[in-house]
């Protein structure tokens, strides 16, 4: 009897809250008043985009810096100094980070100096750029220490050195063997932390406080706010807010899995390609450099594909720019400089890429 009892004081300490958390999340769902408040807010659709964009960036920097990282440590124990950072808290490091980056902290002391602290904003910034770097650098850790311990598992470090092995006799660099055969193993084990990344990432409050945007906030912040309010109206509409946030990214989350699921092919080829196949491209594009055909216009046609290729990639860029600077400068003016200067440079961009 008391071993099947045992549990039962455990389980209603974690069970109680955790129930009473869902119905005041339940709630407000039947409230209409509730989320027509909510969605007269003049904050949410500006926070929620912002919420989306540093969760996103965060997660999508940290698990390529933590792969890059897996990949070049592999082999030298880097999992016991994981640990450390693991057990620095995000609201400490956050305010921590905040003193190094701030205008008057240590490095602007050090590489600006004066009585005075620079005209920089590189807190509160209004894109979320220091919140983000700050997640990279705490979550970037909890990463590495998760694909340490998916490649300590029993039998999988062995697997792993005689697939190394394999990889490297049939002419894979090591980055090729990560890229083509390590990796697409190890994905589907890390995905759940990465996910935990990311929702922590569009979620967090203590981080976003300390050093996130303010004008406006994410919208957790907000969210937080409203259900520390002593207006009972403002508590329905954070619990509503939450719920939305909560959709959000579970509908943000499906579109993603449908996007990765309907390039599952276009993935499996550029793996497949291996080194062969990139020395006899590669080749192939030597040789028709170096032997023009007799007819200068055929020749000249074999760097058409690249030059072509990089059309879109400067159109892109140039929009993002101009994107970027309206948003900073509120006018148009400053971005068609930088689209001038841009197409300025363009032509011989395209004739060094054509020579």
């Amino acid at each position: 009897m008391r071993a099947e009892f045992g549990g039962a004081p455990l389980a209603l300490l974690w069970g109680l809250p955790l129930a009473a958390g869902l119905i005041a999340a339940v709630l407000p769902l039947a409230d209409a008043a509730a989320w027509q408040a909510l969605f007269q807010h003049p904050q949410l659709w500006p926070s929620l985009t912002l919420a989306l964009w540093t969760g996103t960036a965060a997660a999508f920097i940290a698990t390529l810096l933590a792969m890059w990282l897996a990949a070049a440590l592999h082999g030298s124990g880097y999992a016991r100094w994981t640990g450390w950072f693991l057990a620095v808290p995000h609201l400490a490091f956050a305010i921590g980070f905040g003193f190094l980056i701030m205008p008057s902290g240590l490095i602007a002391r050090l590489l600006v100096g004066g009585d005075a602290p620079p005209d920089w904003i590189t807190t509160h910034d209004r894109f979320g750029l220091a919140l983000i770097a700050a997640l990279v650098l705490k979550e970037t850790p909890f990463l590495l220490w998760a694909i340490a311990m998916t490649t300590a598992r029993a039998g999988m470090a062995q697997t792993m050195s005689a697939q190394m092995s394999a990889a490297r006799s049939l002419g894979h660099s090591p980055r090729s063997t990560w890229l083509r055969v390590l990796w697409p193993q190890l994905w589907p084990r890390i995905l759940w932390p990465v996910a935990i990344v990311w929702v922590y990432g569009a979620t967090v409050i203590d981080m976003a406080i300390a050093i996130g945007p303010t004008a406006p906030p994410p919208l957790a912040v907000v969210v937080w706010a409203d259900l520390n309010s002593a207006v009972a109206a403002n508590n329905a509409r954070g619990a509503a807010g939450a719920v939305f946030l909560t959709g959000a990214l579970t509908a943000l989350g499906f579109a993603v899995a449908l996007i990765w699921r309907a390039t599952r092919m276009l993935r499996i080829r550029m793996i497949t390609m291996g080194p062969i196949h990139e020395k006899l491209k590669a080749n192939a594009i030597s040789s028709s450099r170096r032997k023009p055909g007799p007819n200068s216009r055929q020749g000249k046609t074999s760097n058409f594909v690249p030059v072509a290729g990089r059309v879109p990639a400067f159109a892109g860029m140039t929009t993002v720019l101009l994107f970027i600077f309206k948003r900073m400068t509120g006018s148009f003016a400053s971005a068609t400089r930088v689209l001038h200067i841009a197409l300025q440079l363009w032509p011989s961009r395209l004739t060094a890429a054509a020579s």
